[in-house]
Parts: structure tokens; sequence; C-alpha cells
């Protein structure tokens, strides 16, 4: 006997009560998690520094942190840690969702549960991007002071 699973859309994540818990859709499987930890959210906070500085004060574009919706598909809606879209895109944030792939996406893998943050993030994998203000940024693996942290700065694909 054979068991469906019923996939759930972005639109019926929408629909989900505004109770705090993180939620992403991603092939149409529904993903909780907690709250980030202190060490997640200083390497947040030094990341989102960094983009301000090459997007907000260049005048080139805006920067946001989690939560933010962005929906690449019908089946697919994540809430990436920071990202950054150019002023001329600025106009797929709509509400509180981004349709479709900003220019930068962060995705800060948690040490506390790495195989659940690697299989969930599969369809969604860091590459590397070059900045306009002289410095690029490579997929980075350890952070400088016990290298437990992983993070991405990548494109999403639509």
């Amino acid at each position: 006997m054979s068991v469906t699973t019923r996939l759930l859309t972005a639109g019926e994540l929408d629909q989900f009560p505004d109770d705090g818990k993180r939620r992403e859709v991603i092939a149409g499987v529904l993903y909780e998690s907690p709250a980030p930890g202190r060490r997640h959210q200083e390497l947040s906070s030094h990341l989102q520094f960094l983009l301000y500085q090459a997007f907000v004060q260049s005048g080139s574009g805006m920067v946001f942190t989690a939560p933010v919706d962005v929906r690449v598909s019908v089946l697919d809606q994540v809430q990436p840690d920071i990202l950054a879209i150019r002023n001329d895109r600025l106009d797929i944030y709509r509400g509180s969702t981004v349709h479709g792939a900003p220019d930068i996406v962060v995705k800060i893998l948690s040490p506390s549960n790495p195989s659940y943050e690697k299989s969930r993030n599969a369809d969604f994998t860091p590459k590397p991007v070059s900045l306009s203000t002289g410095f690029s940024t490579q997929p980075y693996n350890g952070s400088p002071s016990s290298g437990s942290m992983k993070t991405g700065m990548s494109r999403l694909r639509q």
C-alpha cells in the first residue's frame, strides 16, 4: 500500500498563524526551526554590516534580515538570514514577501543540526558572487574564532 503525502504550497504557508515560529516550505515540505543561537546571531550581524556597507552606504541597494519570506516557486518559500536587493529590483519585495531571487542571499547553517540544515538547503547551494565595492565573497566554511559556523552567500535559483 502506498501513502501519498500532499505537498504544501507557499500560499498555504502564508495562512499559518504569526506565532513567532520560523517556517519554510521547500519542495512542498514544511520545516520549522527554533530561534538561532548567540553565535549564529553574532555572525549574522557581522555579515549584515558588511553588506550594509556594500549596498546601502554605496547607494546601490538595500539589505534585509530574517524573518523575510523569499518565494521562489509555488512549492518553495524560504527565510534566509540576510538578503540584499539592488535598487533597480526592489519591486520584487512586495508586502512581507520577496517574489523571486534576491541579488544576494545569506543562509547560516546551524552547528546544532548540520545534517538537517544541509538537506533542507540542498536546492539553494551557495555560489560565489562579487560585489561592486571591490571585495568578493566565497562560500565560507568556519568562523574566524572556532570554525564551527558555516555560511554561504549565493544567488537563489528560480
